[in-house]
C-alpha cells in the first residue's frame, strides 16, 4: 500500500471502536465513478439543511468501507503513513487488501453518515455485539470534485504570466487582435481563437483557456 498524490480508487482512513476487546485502525473506502454519483446526489439532499442548526445528519445503508486492525507485528503503520493527516489516496497492489487484518468483530449493518457541510464517515456494528466501528472523518466534496491536475502547458503559462495581475494580463492581451472590451468595459470578449505565436488561446471572462500545445 502506497500513498499516493493523486486520485485512486481507494481511500485510506483512520478508524476507531468502542469495543473493549477488539481493536480497529484503519478502513479502506473504494471509490468508483457510481460512488461519486451516489454521493453527489446525497450532498445535494443535504444542501436545505446548511442553516439548520438543529440538523445532525442523514444516514445511508452503504458497503464500500472494509474496516481492518493492524497484525500481530503492528503493521501497516498507519500513524506514520499519514503523517498527521486523517485520510489519503493509496495504490493498492492485487490482492493485497487480503492480507489486511479484519477485526475480530464479525462486522453488520454498514452506513454511511453524512453531515450538513458534506462531510462523512462510515460506520458499521458487530453483529452479535453491536459495537460500534467508525472511521474520521472525510470530505466528500473534495472526493467527487477533486482538483483538476494541472497540464505542463498550464504550468508553462501561469510560469510565464506570474509576475502580472489579472488586469495587467487582460491590459496585455487586449492590444492583440481579434480581442475588445465588452459594452460594460469591465471583461475581455472572446471573438474567435487566437495565437501569441506560442500557442492558441481564448477568454472566459478574465481567465485564459489554452485551446492547444505550444507550437515547436
Amino acid at each position: 500500500m502506497k500513498l499516493s498524490d493523486k486520485a485512486t480508487a481507494h481511500l485510506l482512513v483512520k478508524a476507531n471502536t468502542n469495543s473493549e476487546w477488539d481493536n480497529c485502525e484503519f478502513a479502506i473506502i473504494h471509490i468508483t465513478d457510481n460512488w461519486k454519483k451516489e454521493q453527489a446526489k446525497r450532498l445535494e439532499a443535504v444542501k436545505p439543511f446548511a442553516e439548520d442548526y438543529n440538523f445532525q445528519s442523514l444516514n445511508y445503508y452503504d458497503t464500500a468501507v472494509d474496516f481492518y486492525r493492524r497484525s500481530e507485528d503492528d503493521q501497516p503503520d498507519i500513524e506514520e503513513m499519514l503523517a498527521g493527516k486523517e485520510w489519503a489516496f493509496v495504490e493498492l497492489e492485487n490482492e493485497e487488501q487480503e492480507t489486511f487484518t479484519v477485526p475480530e468483530n464479525r462486522l453488520d449493518c454498514y452506513r454511511l453518515v453524512m453531515y450538513k457541510t458534506g462531510t462523512a464517515i462510515y460506520k458499521a456494528y458487530g453483529k452479535h455485539t453491536s459495537e460500534e466501528f467508525w472511521t474520521e472523518e472525510f470530505d466528500l466534496n473534495i472526493l467527487c470534485n477533486p482538483i483538476a491536475e494541472e497540464t505542463e502547458l498550464e504550468k508553462l503559462c501561469k510560469e510565464r504570466f506570474k509576475h502580472l495581475s489579472n488586469a495587467q494580463l487582460v491590459a496585455r492581451v487586449n492590444g492583440l487582435p481579434d480581442f475588445g472590451w465588452d459594452d460594460e468595459g469591465v471583461e475581455l470578449q472572446r471573438r474567435q481563437r487566437v495565437s501569441n505565436g506560442a500557442f492558441d488561446y481564448a477568454f472566459d471572462y478574465n481567465t485564459m483557456v489554452i485551446l492547444k500545445d505550444e507550437k515547436r
